[in-house]
């Protein structure tokens, strides 16, 4: 048997996953997406997938962290001055090594054209450690134990031949 680690915390810095909380909405003229979750890790990177192209402005719970105005990115964010980017070729921003502290609800706005608000509930997890298989055998009764440290919402799997044969939460 085999333990493998899954879950949010066990993702590599790149992987974004979506789920959608809420329906599409108009308000104010601008189309409202739905709330999208992105996760990622401590030290990875995750891109916003909304498009600025030439107006429009990025924010964390509610305050400003850059606006993009004609095509150029002005950065406003004390902690994240450094660390948000914005791709004017594709017009998507970005956030590198990331920190838990930057969890949080992110809304990208596009102002020009057809307007639209698109709203982002970030996760920054810590990388868990390597999984720790321990045995142990006791009477005919053989033990195995895994674990592994700085997990939150860490799925265990225990597998053979590809298979899950148990898997914990």
């Amino acid at each position: 048997m085999l333990c493998v680690e899954a879950g949010a915390a066990a993702e590599q810095a790149s992987l974004q996953v979506l789920t959608w909380r809420e329906e599409q909405k108009e308000a104010n003229g601008k189309r409202v997406s739905a709330v999208k979750e992105l996760r990622s890790t401590v030290g990875g990177s995750v891109t916003l997938p909304d498009r600025v192209k030439e107006m429009g402005y990025i924010s964390k719970n509610g305050t400003l962290i850059a606006k993009v105005m004609k095509s150029v990115m002005y950065n406003f964010s004390g902690s994240l001055r450094d660390r948000v980017q914005w791709d004017s070729s594709t017009g998507l921003f970005s956030i590198i090594d990331l920190k838990t502290d930057d969890s949080g609800e992110y809304k990208v706005e596009n102002t020009n054209g057809q307007k639209s608000v698109s709203v982002y509930q970030l996760t920054v997890y810590n990388p868990v450690s390597t999984p720790q298989v321990s045995s142990s055998n006791i009477r005919f009764t053989c033990i195995v134990l895994c674990s592994v440290e700085n997990g939150r919402e860490v799925t265990l799997s225990w597998q053979r031949g590809g298979d899950t044969v148990q898997q914990h939460s």
